[in-house]
């Protein structure tokens, strides 16, 4: 974010406040879930918009995110290498890869911006079987 260094007499809080940090995002977290599941009248089929953004426009950002609605991120530490296009490609999947891990729920209805290229990697992994297809219910698919 390009913000200068703390004060140094801050510095030793720092860990303190991640680790709070930390202990309320993953109480919050799993809440959020366990609502979704429950709103969802106890099914785990639940319906996720998807969407990624990066710091600068083009295909020169170093910095993303990828986000679901209702979803586990786990680390938002530096965790994807290549080009921003292709950032909500591997983070929607990896993001769908672990829903039943994670949350035990399945994201079967995909609400995207109408990038179809994020929809069609998650979709072709087949992640939860034939069972439970995914479906696009994105902007542009319509």
């Amino acid at each position: 974010m390009n913000l200068p260094q703390p004060p140094t007499r801050f510095s030793p809080y720092g860990e303190r406040i991640l680790n709070a940090a930390k202990l309320v995002y993953e109480d919050s977290i799993q809440n959020t879930a366990k609502e979704a599941i429950c709103e969802n009248e106890g099914n785990k089929n639940i319906a996720v918009a998807v969407d990624g953004t990066w710091q600068k426009r083009g295909y020169t950002s170093l910095n993303g995110v990828v986000t679901v609605t209702r979803a586990l991120i786990q680390d938002c530490k530096r965790n994807y290498v290549g080009s921003s296009g292709a950032m909500e490609i591997q983070g929607a999947s990896k993001i769908f890869q672990r829903s039943l891990s994670l949350h035990n729920a399945r994201y079967i209805t995909y609400l995207g911006d109408g990038d179809c290229k994020a929809f069609d990697a998650v979709k072709k992994k087949n992640i939860y079987g034939n069972e439970y297809p995914i479906e696009n219910w994105s902007v542009l698919a319509m």
